[in-house]
């Protein structure tokens, strides 16, 4: 826990955001986690300045990499339909 806690440090050094979204499935329990996840940050962080305001879940769990994956084929069928439509109306 220790690295993944230096890890979002990290990316708290470089990004500065109010909000840090933390996903996977560790995080199906994340009451516990995220509490001991933001105290290690604090500990470990350089400056409090760079700590984000909140350490969150995400709220799609595991199913986050199946909706991306499904919102991407669709966007791609879409781009194709268009196209498709549109050189049918060029012609």
């Amino acid at each position: 826990m220790g690295r993944l806690a230096k890890g979002l440090l990290t990316l708290s050094y470089i990004l500065n955001p109010e909000v840090l979204i933390v996903g996977g499935g560790i995080l199906a329990r994340s009451e516990l986690i995220l509490p001991r996840l933001e105290s290690l940050m604090k500990q470990q962080v350089v400056d409090p300045r760079f700590l984000p305001r909140e350490l969150v879940a995400a709220t799609l769990g595991n199913e986050a990499g199946r909706l991306g994956a499904v919102r991407y084929f669709l966007n791609q069928e879409n781009t194709l339909v268009e196209k498709d439509v549109f050189r049918k109306n060029m012609l």
